[in-house]
């Protein structure tokens, strides 16, 4: 799903206890197919969001600096990154 605003995302964020968010710079990278693949799969076991915005995404310390998959959660510090 295309988050498109910050209410998009807060909504709904951790009603599963953790929302994972793609951030791309482009909807035609191949970072971008091989996310929206896996997440079809995975979607009905996992919460996943999309943009290429990262300023719709919650503000925390680590700005995010090229194509991420950012995993929020209620647990920890809160989120985690895995570059992509």
């Amino acid at each position: 799903l295309f988050l498109s605003t910050y209410n998009c995302f807060s909504s709904k964020t951790l009603e599963s206890g953790f929302y994972l968010v793609g951030v791309f710079t482009s909807y035609d990278s191949e970072d971008f197919t091989n996310f929206v693949s896996i997440a079809s799969k995975l979607r009905s076991d996992y919460d996943f969001k999309h943009t290429i915005d990262a300023n719709l995404l919650p503000p925390v310390k680590d700005a995010i600096t090229g194509p991420t998959i950012r995993v929020f959660k209620k647990f920890d510090e809160g989120f985690n990154d895995l570059k992509v």
